[in-house]
Order: structure tokens, then C-alpha cells, then sequence
């Protein structure tokens, strides 16, 4: 039987301990079993001298480790780049819903993930590629990979983006409800052109 390549694309991963790190490391451990070889794009979560998670402003080293089930590839964790509140930054933020740029203060490590898999997937080869949500931007991702590379993608969901919205007696306000209209816009978009979705 051929051996199946997927690409599992997740902002979090081991070591760092949230429930989404201990999803991903089960999918990895669970295809390996049925003859799936997965890949996990991630990245480096290291703790620094005082217990906070590093970012890496300047060490750009990609990491690559090889386990029994899976191969884990991580790129550095780029600063949030948070603004303060101000017109510029709500302009900032409006422009970027727009575009389907979600995560706003994490759009370097965004941009980091996509111009890793514009040059990564000219030279490997997978027959489908699973994103993680949360953060949105690996929603997108798997998108647009697919309409570059014709690669097949599944969208994973543990939650909604806020799981109030489902509830009868939900009433957001008008920023709220402006908010929530772009996200339902930009996850049917997504959604309509992936394999299929799974949640929780």
C-alpha cells in the first residue's frame, strides 16, 4: 500500500501545554498507524531564562525533528505586533478584515508560515494538508496553497471563534456583530473549496 503524506499546519505544539498542541500530536500519532506519514508545521515554542515563551527577533533557524510516527518542522515565533488604539490602527485593522487577515498581531508569524510554504512545497510533495484553527491565518493558508499548488485540504475546528454565537440568546453589539459577519464571510469562503471540516 502507498504511504500517505500530509501536512499538518497548527500555530500550537508541544511542548507548549494547550489543548490544541495535544490535538495536533494526536493526529500525528494516529495516522502513523494506517500508514500516513505526517508532517507538522509549526513553531519553536522554547521557554526562555525566565519561563516566558521566546520569540525569535533575530535567531531565523528552522528546526526540523524526526520521531518515530512523525517529522516536526518549526519556524520561529515572530513578536505579536500589537498597536496601541489608535485611528491608524483601527484603519490597520479594518484594511487587513478586508483582505481575510483575521489575526491581526499575527500577521509576521502569517507571513512567516506562507513564504516557508511557497519554497517548501515546490520541493516535497503531499497528498493532503490539514489547518488547525486557531489562529485563522492557517485556515487562509490551506486556501491559498491549494489554489497555488492544487493540493487537497481539510480545515480542523476545536471551537468556533466564539461559541456564544450559536446561542439563542446571543445579542452582540454593532462592532461585534461587524466583526462576526467578516469571519462568517471569510470561513464559508474558505471552507467551500476544502475536502471537508471536522469540529468538535
Amino acid at each position: 500500500m502507498k504511504r500517505r503524506k500530509v501536512l499538518i499546519i497548527s500555530y500550537h505544539s508541544l511542548p507548549l501545554d494547550v489543548v490544541s498542541s495535544y490535538r495536533v500530536k494526536a493526529y500525528c500519532d494516529h495516522f502513523f498507524q494506517y500508514n500516513i506519514v505526517p508532517t507538522l508545521l509549526t513553531h519553536r515554542w522554547e521557554l526562555d531564562d525566565g519561563g516566558s515563551w521566546k520569540f525569535h527577533n533575530e535567531d531565523r533557524t528552522i528546526v526540523t525533528e524526526s520521531l518515530k510516527s512523525h517529522e516536526i518542522i518549526r519556524l520561529p515565533r515572530p513578536e505579536d505586533s500589537a498597536s496601541a488604539y489608535s485611528i491608524y490602527s483601527i484603519i490597520r485593522t479594518i484594511i487587513k478584515y478586508a483582505r481575510g487577515d483575521l489575526d491581526v498581531n499575527l500577521t509576521d508569524s502569517y507571513r512567516m508560515f506562507r513564504n516557508f510554504l511557497y519554497t517548501h512545497l515546490q520541493q516535497h510533495q503531499y497528498d493532503l494538508i490539514i489547518s488547525v484553527f486557531n489562529p485563522h491565518n492557517h485556515l487562509k493558508l490551506a486556501y491559498e496553497i491549494h489554489k497555488k499548488f492544487d493540493i487537497p485540504y481539510v480545515l480542523d475546528f476545536r471551537d468556533l471563534w466564539d461559541n456564544r454565537v450559536v446561542a439563542p440568546s446571543y445579542d452582540p453589539g454593532f462592532k461585534k456583530r461587524m466583526i462576526d459577519g467578516a469571519i462568517k464571510y471569510w470561513w464559508r469562503k474558505w471552507i467551500k473549496k476544502s475536502l471537508f471540516f471536522t469540529t468538535t
